[in-house]
């Protein structure tokens, strides 16, 4: 018959392992590449309502015709923040980190990481 105390050992050492890999599986870190980034036409919107100055983008088509919801922005240069403005943004979503935390006042928004911006005539 087999030993209790060997049974218990080898029990400690079954949940060491599960809580080993359990916490290696879990990892925070995350990593930006070129191919996460996207690029876009857009215009710069009115002041959200629910995130403090934070502008809220509308990307559009070529033709002119907006493509997506707006957007509230993230690392826009105060220069860019004026409405109507017409812009080129490589964008990607932001890190947990980066997210602004918005009351919901009005209607939500998502957020966007602005890499880089440049004004289009």
């Amino acid at each position: 018959m087999i030993n209790k105390k060997y049974t218990k050992l080898f029990l400690h050492g079954l949940l060491y392992l599960i809580c080993l890999i359990i916490i290696s599986s879990c990892s925070n870190t995350q990593t930006v590449t070129k191919e996460k980034t996207k690029s876009y036409n857009a215009i710069v919107g009115k002041v959200g309502p629910d995130c403090g100055l934070s502008r809220l983008i509308t990307f559009y088509k070529e033709d002119g015709t907006k493509f997506v919801n707006p957007v509230y922005e993230i690392n826009l240069k105060n220069s860019l923040k004026v409405e109507g403005t017409k812009l080129n943004i490589e964008w990607r979503r932001p890190l947990p980190s980066e997210m602004m935390v918005c009351h919901t006042l009005g209607p939500g928004y998502s957020q966007i990481y602005i890499i880089k911006a440049e004004k289009v005539e």
